[in-house]
């Protein structure tokens, strides 16, 4: 054909989270990962997600209320929450987010947007780097964005360490500002 037809559907949302704007719990899950290099994780299609559903149906199960995924190589990278970007916060104005160079995360206009505002508007220093689990210590607020999520405040971060794996250490748990209430963002 020829011709096409131009439209915009607009409609009213409601939070993507149940429970209306308070701060998630996150677990990140050793031994999965949602995305893997030289795969298909950085575009948006409906096959990125169906990984993600077994371990999410986990995630829930055990009281959380989104994965946040490791990366495919080390197990220790973090990449995104769910369908969604994540983003640290640090006490000196510092705002840390995986980078897309990987290929296997999601770029979006919620995420550059986000890191646009915070750089120009808030006078924020934004990185875009690798972030370790171990990052983790210092942070003083987190959130996640996506088209869907939009901002959503992350109350804390948990590790578990798979289901056939067993970690003598400590179970490890970030919880940000008070891990209910959004914070300073």
């Amino acid at each position: 054909s020829n011709e096409a037809i131009f439209c915009i559907y607009c409609s009213p949302v409601g939070n993507y989270f149940k429970g209306g704007l308070k701060a998630i719990k996150l677990q990140a899950v050793k031994g999965y990962s949602r995305a893997a290099p030289g795969g298909s994780g950085s575009v948006k299609a409906g096959g990125n997600y169906a990984p993600a559903f077994l371990v999410q149906k986990k995630v829930w199960e055990r009281g959380y209320d989104e994965a946040l995924f490791l990366d495919a190589v080390s197990g220790e990278a973090i990449e995104e929450a769910g369908a969604s970007n994540f983003f640290a916060v640090y006490p000196n104005n510092t705002i840390i987010t995986p980078p897309l160079s990987s290929g296997t995360i999601l770029p979006g206009v919620t995420r550059s947007s986000i890191i646009e505002l915070a750089q120009n508007e808030c006078g924020c220093t934004v990185l875009e780097k690798p972030l370790h689990i171990s990052d983790l210590h210092g942070v003083v607020e987190a959130f996640c964005c996506g088209t869907g999520a939009s901002i959503t405040p992350v109350g804390s971060v948990n590790v578990h360490h798979g289901e056939n794996e067993v970690d003598e250490k400590e179970p490890l748990n970030f919880v940000f500002g008070d891990g209910t209430n959004a914070g300073l963002v």
